[in-house]
């Protein structure tokens, strides 16, 4: 087998230092460890499904980071072999490396067309008609900036559909990476805009300016980026880094670019790109809408959009009494947990969101127990489930931290139906199918919990 001697001679070249490479030879160790008990002889009949059963990135519970271990372990050992760090009379380690290999390049292809396809799925229809913002026309009519609309519209989900067929092509990761990296088709339009200025149907880039940018610059292979959307009609011209400036138009429809420069150079700059949101990340028609036709916030009826009609109506009943108690949606912090979030300060108001097509809540309680009993028994009625067994939820910092003396911060301990319970703040209490009918049971506690008045 590959010298665990030699491949801790790779690790030391890589600059690791030593609870690093202690911790990749304990790896080495178990990896071969397992190659035996799994009755692997040879290293020539190593194959990708035998390195699968090693990492099983299908396990449910990575907190404690086992898989992203195994991977890093995975990729270094294929590294040392390739750089011969490794008994030469071994004649299956290059098998092995090449293994896993395709393995990663196979995982990599897997996840790029994975973040693609989930863009597309998250593209809602615009309304045939809308009244657009006065303030983003540039000279278009209200018809032929809808027109417009829905091309870049349409023109996005085919961007989305390309990479998904092949995201390579696109210059998408091929190398482990967190999920903000598969960001880039906007990121590069958000910086052409933000870095641009629009006139006559096209927009002049400031090159210097494009290429610092952070969103940029993370990305490795932004010319690929920028060759697929050549491909699909923009024209690029003078795309370099020593240039001084670059232009963008789109000769098909030139409107479209008064809609794209507008609608991204809109984006609130103070944000980061995972903080827009899904709609914002998927061209909702909310963001350029005439404010004088809107009800609520943009950001507010743009999740909405998103959510069933007993989530808009649980949500219009919260909007309003947030208001009264002078809650209101920060539109640089609209979510929390994935879930609407009205704010006084740094003080929140009940959360409530939506999963798997059914509205919930998160809430925490601890005095209204003892305050509010007829109303905890009409909560525990509207939410059996929330209540169904005595300890939903065991408390990650005591799991954690098994030898502490005193009780967790975390803990919740409270009496119901005459029996001592306890849970965790992290873990409870979650209050699944609320509706416009059963919201006030639940509101009314949590302004009681948190003296709201």
């Amino acid at each position: 087998m590959p010298s665990k001697q030699a491949f801790k001679d790779y690790l030391i070249s890589k600059h690791r230092n030593e609870a690093s490479i202690n911790d990749s030879l304990q790896s080495f160790d178990k990896f071969y460890q397992f190659l035996d008990e799994s009755g692997l002889k040879n290293l020539s009949d190593f194959t990708q499904d035998t390195l699968f059963s090693y990492i099983k990135p299908n396990q449910p519970d990575n907190r404690r980071g086992a898989i992203e271990k195994a991977n890093n372990f995975a990729l270094d050992l294929a590294a040392a072999i390739h750089k011969e760090f490794y008994d030469e009379d071994e004649p299956g380690a290059a098998h092995m490396a090449a293994e896993i290999d395709a393995y990663f390049l196979k995982q990599y292809e897997d996840t790029a067309k994975y973040h693609a396809e989930q863009r597309l799925k998250n593209f809602l229809p615009p309304p045939k008609d809308f009244k657009v913002n006065p303030a983003l026309l540039q000279g278009l009519t209200n018809r032929q900036y809808v027109s417009a609309f829905h091309t870049l519209h349409n023109l996005l989900q085919d961007i989305y559909a390309a990479i998904a067929h092949d995201p390579f092509r696109w210059g998408y990761p091929n190398y482990l990476t967190t999920d903000g990296y598969y960001n880039r088709v906007n990121d590069i339009l958000y910086v052409i805009a933000l870095c641009g200025a629009y006139k006559n149907g096209g927009v002049t880039v400031d090159a210097k300016q494009f290429f610092a940018h952070k969103n940029i610059k993370r990305h490795k292979k932004i010319a690929q980026t920028i060759d697929g959307f050549r491909s699909m009609g923009f024209d690029i011209t003078g795309f370099d880094k020593k240039a001084a400036t670059f232009t963008v138009f789109f000769p098909q429809n030139p409107h479209v670019m008064t809609v794209l420069h507008g609608y991204f150079s809109q984006t609130d700059k103070t944000l980061q790109d995972w903080a827009w949101g899904v709609p914002r990340n998927s061209l909702s028609y909310r963001f350029v809408e005439d404010p004088a036709v809107q009800t609520y916030e943009d950001v507010f009826l743009a999740e909405m959009d998103y959510f069933s009609e007993n989530m808009q109506k649980v949500q219009r009943l919260l909007h309003g009494e947030a208001a009264k108690y002078g809650y209101a949606i920060d539109r640089n912090e609209w979510l929390e947990k994935g879930m609407m979030l009205y704010k006084k300060g740094v003080k929140r108001f009940l959360l409530v969101g939506e999963r798997d097509g059914a509205a919930v809540s998160k809430a925490i309680f601890r005095t209204v127990f003892d305050t509010h009993p007829a109303e905890i028994a009409k909560l525990t009625a509207a939410f059996p489930g929330t209540f169904a067994t005595p300890n939903p939820g065991a408390c990650h910092f005591c799991d954690v931290h098994k030898q502490q003396t005193k009780p967790c911060s975390m803990r919740i301990s409270y009496q119901l139906v005459d029996e001592k319970r306890h849970n965790c703040a992290y873990n409870s209490f979650w209050f699944k199918g609320v509706t416009p009918d059963n919201l006030n049971i639940l509101l009314d506690l949590f302004k009681a919990e948190n003296k709201i008045k």
